[in-house]
């Protein structure tokens, strides 16, 4: 049994994902909240292609990541990373450049 390179993802159509180290759901279809932390993962590395696919596949580009004690957005993830152009994407996507993260810095 081999599994699959990607995950799909349904809601209002079907979109798919690379893995990148997921672990595959049974049925193959991943929740709101694991594209919305893919998302935030994608944006702190600097995987522009990968935000985008995020992105059209329904993520909230202002997403707070809960996962750290810093509750960055995305956009705040490309920023920090030093990665412009990924943060590009998200600011275009619509991302509040003026949220805060818990110690009070912003985009």
């Amino acid at each position: 049994l081999v599994a699959p390179r990607y995950y799909r993802f349904r809601r209002g159509g079907d979109y798919t994902l690379p893995l990148r180290g997921w672990s595959v759901p049974e049925d193959g279809v991943v929740s709101a909240l694991d594209i919305n932390l893919r998302l935030c993962k994608s944006a702190e590395k600097g995987q522009t292609k990968l935000v985008e696919s995020c992105l059209r596949a329904g993520a909230d580009v202002n997403f707070l990541d809960f996962t750290t004690p810093y509750n960055h957005t995305p956009a705040l993830w490309a920023a920090w990373g030093g990665h412009p152009g990924t943060f590009r994407v998200l600011a275009r996507a619509g991302a509040d450049l003026q949220a805060r993260d818990r110690m009070d810095r912003h985009a």
